[in-house]
Formats: C-alpha cells, structure tokens, sequence
C-alpha cells in the first residue's frame, strides 16, 4: 500500500533487478532525510531565530571589545568581522577589500598563531576568530586578554611588517 513505502522490506523486493543498488543507497537517503530533519528541528526548536539573533550580538559586542583592547597598543593591528566571525589584520587603515596577504609575512601570522596555542588560546593560523557556541564569557575575556599580551609582546615585529 502507499503507507508502505517507508519499509525497506517492501520496497526493495519490489525493485526486482535494481533492488542491489537501492538496497545501497536505501540507507543513505533515509540518513538524508534523518539529516534534514534534525536540521530543521535543530533551527526551529534548539537554536532558533532569537538564539542567533542573540549570538550575532554577543559576536560583535566581543570582536569591538577585543578591537578596542588591541587599539589600546596603538599598534598597525585592525580587527573585521561579522557575528561570530572575526580576523586581525596587520595594516595601518581598516581593509575595506581583499588585499595583497603575500606582502605580509607569513611567519608573522604563524608566530601569534604559535605563541598563542602555546597559551592554551586558538585561531586560525590566517588569523581568524571563530565564536563558538559554549564559550563562556571568562573564555571570551581570556582569549581577549591573551591575544592583547600576545601583539605587545610582538610589537616591533608587527609595526615593521603591517601594510601601509
């Protein structure tokens, strides 16, 4: 019947030559709709509009308290960003466009990335910052903190290799 159409045991048999390759596939599509499903619930019932709202806040609020901390070096550093997605930028003016990375060091954005993880904080090596969900508002000060200490201490290298 059409209620049937959800059991594997009828529907494949029905198939005849082409059950093989439907009995492969058959998991996979009704994983796809298991997916689908709890993404739906997932955006509508665990995390939805409000709780993004909120997180989109709570994401910019930080990355202007981490960027103030940083201006306070005076140093060639800008922080952009959107939410909870953020990236330092060694240059003296705010990148309104894509720019030449390549005239940066790369050993630069590497030695924070380094010296950083070796303080227990992470980013990406590029100097990303990504928010994630648990951090905790002590998490987020600390990060600040750590990666503030982390430019001061690496201040002359920074001023020598930020853009123009």
């Amino acid at each position: 019947g059409v209620n049937n159409w959800g059991n594997a045991s009828v529907v494949i048999p029905a198939l005849g030559e082409n059950a093989g390759l439907i009995k492969t596939l058959f998991p996979v599509a009704i994983l796809g709709m298991l997916m689908v499903a709890a993404g739906f619930a997932g955006l509508n019932d665990i995390f939805g509009p409000e709780d993004a709202d909120a997180f989109l806040v709570r994401g910019d609020a930080f990355r202007e308290n981490l960027a103030d901390s940083i201006g306070r070096l005076q140093l060639p550093i800008h922080i952009t960003g959107k939410g909870s997605m953020m990236a330092f930028h060694f240059c003296h003016e705010a990148p309104h466009a894509p720019y030449d990375v390549q005239r940066i060091p790369p050993e630069l954005y590497e030695l924070i990335h380094l010296t950083m993880m070796a303080r227990g904080q992470f980013h990406a090596r590029r100097g990303m910052i990504n928010l994630s969900l648990p951090m905790a508002d002590d998490m987020l000060e600390n990060f600040k903190n750590t990666l503030t200490e982390v430019m001061r201490e690496y201040a002359e290298l920074i001023e020598q290799a930020a853009l123009p």
